[in-house]
């Protein structure tokens, strides 16, 4: 707990007049250090984002210029207003940034006792559409001041992603939970993704980190949609389907979904052709990965299972989704 840096930001801030009514350290964010503060004096939430690290502070930035930028195009996303922020690290040895706490609980937190989903999702579609409506000429990362960054950008997002499938493929092809029949299936979807990713949309601004941690949820409406330190010039289906954790649940509401973002965008014919193969392909990433994967919290006895159970689940995920793609019963 960074009780005496925050009592020195608060004192900055407020002149040393300020009353802490509580303090709460977010478990939700494992990129910075973020912690909720309700004060009594003055009468305000507010939120300390704590910075980890250079990147992170650059992305900071960009979210803070993405503000001004939403502003600029009349999109309301009831983004949190930033009130202070510092990063020369003179006021105390870590940079950080304070905002005002939006209202409300995550969709993660109240997810299962939500009674209007489909209109959850709808509203999350159109807020979706509505940060993709601003479009680059290239795909790629971002400078802190929305530009693209000049040795990270590129024309050819079904190039790019044809690279990243053959570079798991290839990681993944000899081990030895790996048999040839499932080699062959994943050489068909290969195929026919080469031809589907031909339908992804032009390059526009992607949120970039869509976890339902980062969706606020008030009087069972999305209050704001959260954290855009990983915003990039993306693919919109890639975007909004990518998410492994979340899947099953965007699956279940997709017509929901697409219809709220067709108050802003007109997606494929195939999106979920599209939406299929971007599982896939993050499917094959969790192989690619599966050695590095750690926890924290669990022991190598733990560590072990789970990644049992990774592997099991994801392998049938793979079948199941060729299935699906080659409609087979």
């Amino acid at each position: 707990m960074k009780k005496k840096e925050i009592n020195n930001i608060l004192k900055l801030l407020y002149g040393g007049n300020h009353v802490i009514e509580g303090i709460e350290k977010s478990s939700q964010c494992f990129n910075n250090e973020v912690y909720f503060i309700n004060l009594k004096n003055p009468s305000k939430k507010i939120v300390i984002k704590f910075i980890k690290s250079k990147i992170n502070e650059n992305n900071i930035k960009k979210e803070y210029n993405l503000l001004k930028l939403f502003q600029e195009k009349n999109i309301d996303l009831n983004f949190p207003e930033i009130i202070y922020y510092d990063f020369s690290k003179k006021l105390i040895s870590e940079s950080f940034i304070v905002m005002d706490r939006i209202e409300g609980k995550t969709l993660n937190e109240i997810y299962d006792d939500l009674p209007n989903k489909k209109e959850i999702y709808f509203q999350l579609g159109k807020i979706i559409g509505a940060i993709n409506s601003i479009t680059y000429d290239y795909y790629g990362y971002l400078n802190e001041d929305l530009t693209l960054k000049e040795n990270y950008k590129y024309l050819d997002w079904k190039d790019e992603q044809i690279k990243k499938i053959n570079k798991y493929l290839d990681a993944i092809k000899n081990e030895e939970y790996i048999t040839s029949e499932f080699n062959e299936k994943n050489k068909k979807i290969l195929n026919l993704s080469k031809k589907i990713l031909d339908d992804e949309l032009s390059p526009c601004l992607c949120h970039g980190d869509l976890s339902f941690s980062n969706v606020i949820i008030n009087d069972n409406k999305i209050n704001a949609l959260i954290d855009y330190e990983f915003t990039y010039s993306g693919a919109p289906i890639y975007d909004l389907f990518k998410s492994i954790k979340n899947f099953k649940k965007l699956y279940n509401y997709r017509e929901n979904l697409i219809e709220g973002y067709c108050k802003f965008k007109k997606v494929p014919k195939n999106w979920e052709n599209l939406m299929w193969i971007y599982h896939w392909m993050e499917r094959l990433n969790w192989l690619y990965d599966l050695d590095n994967m750690y926890w924290d919290e669990l022991n190598i006895e733990e560590t072990k299972k789970r990644k049992e159970l990774i592997l099991v689940g994801t392998l049938n995920k793979i079948n199941e989704i060729y299935d699906i793609l080659f409609k087979i019963k």
